[in-house]
C-alpha cells in the first residue's frame, strides 16, 4: 500500500510540474510490472495532455469497474474522457456511479460539461438552475418560540471565552481571527440552532424545485459546526 501511494504521488508531481513525458514513462514502467487502475487513469490523462487522445480513449473506454474507484481517481477519469473527446463514455461512467458519488461537486461539474458537449440543453439548464436550489429561512419563522436575540447572546457567551480557539488554524482560510470546531463541545444554544437548521432542511427537501437534486430527498443530514471570531480586518 505504501509503495502504491509513493508511485501515485510521484506521478502526481510529474503531472503538476508539466513533466508529461516522464509521467508517461514512469506510468508505463509501473504498469509493465502489474496492472493498476489508478495508474492507468493517470497514464491516460498524461496522453490527453499531449493530444494523444486515441491512446487515452483506449485505456479509459476499456476500463470496466469505475464503481470501486475513490473520488479523486473518478474525477480525473471523467475529466480525461471529456478532454479526449468521448463525452458519451464520460456520461455512461457518471450515470453508472452510486448516487452518493454522483453528489460529489467536482464530478457533477464535469458531468454538466459533458451534457453541454452532448447538446442536452434541457438537462444542463435543469442542473444549473441554482436559484431553485437556494432558499433563505429565518429561525423565528421556523420556530416562533425562539427569541433570536436571546439565542445570539447565549452563543456569544459560550463561544467568545471558549478555550479551544485556534488563531489562523493551519489549512483553514481564517485570517486575523480564531476558529473553533464544535463537534464534541455541545451546549443548549447550539442544540437549538441545529434543530432549527434540521427543520429548515426538511422543509426545503419537500419543495418541488428540489427535483433538480432528487438524491437529497433520501439523504442523511449531517452537521459540522464551527465558529470564527475575527479581530479588526478579520476575514
Amino acid at each position: 500500500i505504501i509503495k502504491k501511494i509513493e508511485n501515485l504521488s510521484r506521478l502526481y508531481l510529474l503531472n503538476e510540474t508539466g513533466n508529461i513525458s516522464s509521467a508517461i514513462q514512469l506510468s508505463e514502467t509501473f504498469l509493465s510490472r502489474s496492472s493498476n487502475v489508478e495508474i492507468s487513469i493517470r497514464l491516460a490523462n498524461a496522453y490527453s495532455q499531449i493530444n494523444q487522445c486515441d491512446k487515452a480513449k483506449k485505456i479509459l473506454v476499456n476500463e470496466t469497474d469505475y464503481s470501486a474507484l475513490e473520488i479523486n481517481s473518478l474525477r480525473l477519469a471523467l475529466r480525461t474522457l471529456l478532454n479526449s473527446d468521448v463525452p458519451q463514455a464520460a456520461y455512461d461512467v457518471y450515470r453508472s456511479l452510486a448516487k452518493s458519488k454522483q453528489m460529489d461537486s467536482s464530478l457533477r461539474a464535469t458531468y454538466i460539461k459533458v451534457l453541454e458537449r452532448l447538446g442536452d440543453n434541457i438537462e444542463t439548464a435543469r442542473l444549473t438552475d441554482y436559484q431553485s436550489l437556494v432558499k433563505k429561512y429565518r429561525l423565528a419563522e421556523i420556530n416562533p418560540d425562539i427569541d433570536v436575540h436571546v439565542l445570539n447572546k447565549q452563543l456569544e457567551d459560550f463561544i467568545l471565552p471558549h478555550p479551544a480557539q485556534q488563531y489562523e488554524p493551519g489549512a483553514h482560510t481564517t485570517r486575523y481571527g480564531t476558529q473553533i470546531h464544535l463537534e464534541r463541545d455541545w451546549n443548549p444554544a447550539l442544540l437549538t440552532l441545529e434543530q432549527g437548521i434540521k427543520h429548515a432542511v426538511e422543509q426545503f427537501s419537500q419543495i418541488n424545485t428540489i427535483q433538480a437534486l432528487p438524491q437529497l430527498k433520501s439523504a442523511t443530514v449531517s452537521f459540522h459546526l464551527w465558529a470564527t471570531i475575527f479581530t479588526r480586518q478579520g476575514h
